[in-house]
């Protein structure tokens, strides 16, 4: 073992653990520009779907949906459908931007631990460093990856309560409650989301 620790104090070993260490580095940079090549191209997605959501945006007039009687025209079913669609077409609009949302804080974690894994496996290239290398990073990573789970399950959860919300919202959309169920169900999400 003692001899082990001889040869990689030799020059020529550290020239090898040196080489070895800048392949590490290059192979971190290189990760971490694919990666944030991938969160550009999601940004611009969600910029293109915020603009297409500001333009889809309809505010209705309040006269359209007041009713007076039970006996309902043909057009204000129509514009109740219309509306209906409209709404769905918006809440898959947030679907996705919540999608986007969400893999574009995996991005940001996938270049956090690439990076706390590059100077991990950096510090264990050379004897000198080796045995701070598990105390120097151990720590961090597990504050990462506690992190990081809480937050994933936080906007799992935020996901699923807006996917309960849409499919809430297509199964009782109707013409009594049109002007009330958006405003109970934006209270009642918000609520479950803390």
């Amino acid at each position: 073992r003692s001899s082990d620790l001889l040869e990689l104090r030799k020059p020529g070993a550290f020239r090898q653990q040196f080489n070895e260490a800048v392949k590490i580095l290059i192979a971190t940079i290189a990760a971490s520009i694919v990666l944030l090549v991938i969160s550009k191209v999601l940004e611009s997605r969600k910029k293109a779907l915020d603009q297409y959501q500001a333009s889809q945006t309809v505010a209705p007039e309040s006269s359209d949906v007041t009713l007076v009687n039970k006996a309902v025209p043909e057009h204000k079913l129509q514009f109740l459908e219309s509306l209906r669609q409209q709404f769905s077409s918006q809440l898959s609009i947030q679907w996705r931007l919540q999608i986007i949302g969400l893999l574009r804080w995996v991005v940001f974690w996938g270049i956090v631990f690439i990076w706390v894994a590059g100077i991990a496996a950096t510090l264990y290239q050379f004897p000198q460093t080796r045995p701070f290398a598990p105390g120097v990073v151990s720590t961090p990573i597990l504050i990462l990856v506690a992190w990081f789970i809480t937050d994933l399950v936080n906007r799992l959860v935020g996901l699923a309560i807006d996917q309960l919300f849409k499919n809430w919202e297509r199964n009782t959309l109707t013409i009594e409650n049109f002007q009330r169920r958006p405003q109970r169900l934006t209270t009642t999400v918000s609520a479950l989301k803390g």
